[in-house]
């Protein structure tokens, strides 16, 4: 561990003389939701920024003279040196206040962005199981739960024991599939499977509204699959099957090409060399994963797994500074300016 602190210590002393190696040419941001965050208790807010913070990153990149393009323009970003550095916003699952808070902030500023959609949700065929769970966790002490015949249980008196209960099921309840999943958490809340649509259909995009978005030139829609399930529990013909029809389903209502995606679960541990293979003989042009760095130029031969810079309720603008810089890419991995997954 001391040896660890100390390597730390030293690529931090020297990362200002090595970070414009690990610079890149821009960087694909990883958002889900805009709403005005209250101060009520939360046990997971990872996935919310607001209106506020919005526009201070749209701030942030204009000030830098950054390029604001799509997914669509940044094959050909990768193969041009010499201009501008790019930065291109996306929100993954397609939740409502990308477009009532969102898009408003986004038309202002002529900035485009991507919405990955989730087609279960405007389909109203699965559920937000993650803010059920939470929910539940916070309303009461004691936490027992059945996942495919597992009984696990938890004592949830504070605030502490309420955050480790829901971290680890959540892990546990990706891990059982959607079906167990939903199956579960309707018994928990003691509520019927519809009953739960109905409330995520509440906060989740319709297709009316995600048509609406698509047509305008701001707006890229992605392909998120259909049913947010974890690639590594599924078998080839499975993974096929959620990205071309999810990718389907989308063209067939909104009447746009569909050309990227988004893997759910987008980590080094979920998408490896099997998932990437996979997506990459899907008819679909790239593919973004939730592991951390910014777009370099050899990226272009890896356009099924570019990494994203993901922004929070607590992302610094500081931390974001060393982020464009390099520094941060530097001191996470000085061996690989490409990060690829293994």
């Amino acid at each position: 561990m001391m040896v660890k602190s100390f390597r730390n210590e030293i690529k931090r002393s020297v990362a200002p003389l090595f970070a414009p190696l690990y610079k890149g040419l821009g960087m694909i941001l990883m958002l889900h939701r805009v709403v005005e965050l209250d101060q009520s208790l939360r046990i997971n807010r990872g996935s919310e920024i607001s209106p506020e913070k919005l526009n201070e990153l749209i701030k942030f990149f204009r000030n830098r003279d950054y390029d604001f393009i799509s997914m669509s323009d940044i094959r050909a970003r990768m193969r041009t040196m010499g201009q501008r550095p790019f930065v291109i916003f996306t929100l993954d699952d397609g939740y409502i206040d990308n477009l009532e808070n969102a898009f408003p902030i986004f038309l202002k500023n002529n900035v485009p962005f991507t919405i990955y959609v989730t087609t279960g949700l405007p389909d109203g065929e699965i559920i937000h199981w993650h803010l059920f769970l939470e929910k539940y966790i916070l309303a009461n002490e004691k936490v027992e739960i059945n996942i495919a015949g597992s009984i696990y249980s938890y004592e949830c008196s504070n605030f502490e024991g309420k955050s480790r209960a829901y971290f680890d099921l959540r892990r546990k309840l990706i891990d059982a599939g959607q079906e167990v999943c939903t199956g579960a958490i309707c018994k928990l809340m003691n509520l019927s499977e519809d009953e739960l649509k109905e409330s995520s259909r509440e906060i989740s995009l319709d297709w009316n509204q995600l048509k609406e978005l698509s047509k305008s030139s701001l707006v890229e829609i992605g392909a998120h699959t259909i049913g947010h399930p974890s690639f590594k529990f599924l078998n080839d013909d499975q993974i096929k099957y959620e990205i071309n029809t999810s990718v389907a389903r989308l063209e067939s209502k909104l009447d746009v090409r569909v050309k990227h995606f988004a893997y759910p679960y987008g980590s080094a541990d979920e998408i490896g060399r099997r998932e990437v293979s996979i997506t990459s003989m899907c008819n679909i042009e790239s593919a973004v994963t939730t592991r951390i760095g910014n777009i370099h130029k050899g990226h272009s031969d890896h356009m099924y797994e570019l990494p994203r810079v993901y922004i929070g309720p607590h992302t610094e603008l500081s931390e974001l500074e060393d982020q464009v810089s390099g520094k941060s890419n530097f001191i996470r991995d000085s061996k690989n300016i490409v990060k690829l997954l293994d």
